[in-house]
């Protein structure tokens, strides 16, 4: 299992890089690759999710990255599944008062739908 996790953590990160990446560029190829990104990383979220304790182990991983877009992502699907909540929280009100326009954006329109 601590395996899986760990390739499951390490996908997810990698998945992230690229949706990030690409989307501060919005060339045709870059779009390409993000939105490819996006449907290997919606999978990944599925086959993780089916069993909750494992989705736990990942997000609390997940949520401790020093990748902002990494957790912010990671924070967005706690509150989804109602897990580390505070935790989440917290991250997502940290990075919406950050210098990063498109990341404090996104994690408001989180907060405000949460």
């Amino acid at each position: 299992m601590n395996k899986d996790l760990n390739k499951f953590v390490d996908e997810y990160i990698a998945l992230c890089g690229q949706l990030c990446q690409k989307a501060e560029n919005y060339t045709r190829e870059n779009v390409v690759t993000h939105n490819r990104a996006v449907k290997k990383l919606n999978s990944l979220k599925e086959r993780a999710h089916v069993d909750r304790d494992f989705a736990e182990k990942m997000y609390h991983a997940l949520l401790t990255h020093n990748d902002m877009y990494v957790r912010q992502d990671a924070a967005t699907e706690c509150l989804f599944l109602n897990i580390h909540i505070a935790t989440s929280l917290e991250i997502l009100k940290k990075i919406s008062r950050g210098k990063e326009r498109m990341a404090a954006m996104g994690a408001k329109r989180t907060l405000l739908i949460w």
